[in-house]
């Protein structure tokens, strides 16, 4: 005689429903960690956490004040005085005290930082394609968030109070999220 529960109706809502419970158990850390790390991102222009840095480093010799700039890769890049074969500099926001000797190429400043493993959390946002193995885990992360947002509509029969309520939820966030994109 055949056990009836051991057999299981395995459509596509049974395999809907086991799939968003083991992607959700997975990215449930690392929400946690991006989640955090985000918060963290939104106060990287404040001084709150940050400590200064003197840096050194020697860059190619006599470079014009827009070749330093592009040198060191600094966004708001203002050169304050030239003084024979020195540049004073700063960039408004992250960088104070820079000196540019263009006869030997030495370049130091001050920088405004965040400990190391806050530097990692921001890091973790910054992902391009350039990024190896960290492009690739944000676009599965991505994906895995876009299957969990797009399957949790298997959780419920459709047209049930439940379905009918997370329509709505789903909607007002979609709007939501076109409202905060047009007001960049």
């Amino acid at each position: 005689m055949e056990n009836k529960k051991t057999k299981v109706n395995r459509t596509l809502n049974y395999y809907m429903r086991a799939l968003h419970r083991d992607i959700g158990f997975l990215v449930i850390g690392l929400t946690i960690i991006y989640s955090l790390s985000g918060v963290l991102l939104v106060y990287r222009d404040t001084n709150i956490l940050k400590h200064d840095v003197v840096v050194r480093q020697e860059i190619t010799k006599n470079l014009t004040t827009d070749d330093l700039s592009k040198s060191l890769y600094l966004r708001d890049f203002k050169a304050v005085k030239e003084d024979g074969n020195r540049v004073y500099f700063q960039d408004g926001t992250y960088i104070t005290d820079g000196k540019y000797d263009k006869s030997t190429g030495i370049v130091t400043y001050t920088e405004k930082q965040l400990p190391q493993i806050f530097n990692k959390f921001t890091n973790f946002h910054m992902t391009s394609t350039n990024s190896g193995y960290m492009y690739w885990f944000s676009v599965l992360y991505g994906l895995m968030l876009f299957f969990l947002a797009i399957s949790s509509f298997w959780m419920f029969k459709p047209g049930s109070k439940m379905f009918k309520r997370g329509a709505v939820l789903t909607l007002f966030g979609a709007v939501l999220s076109i409202v905060l994109i047009w007001n960049l």
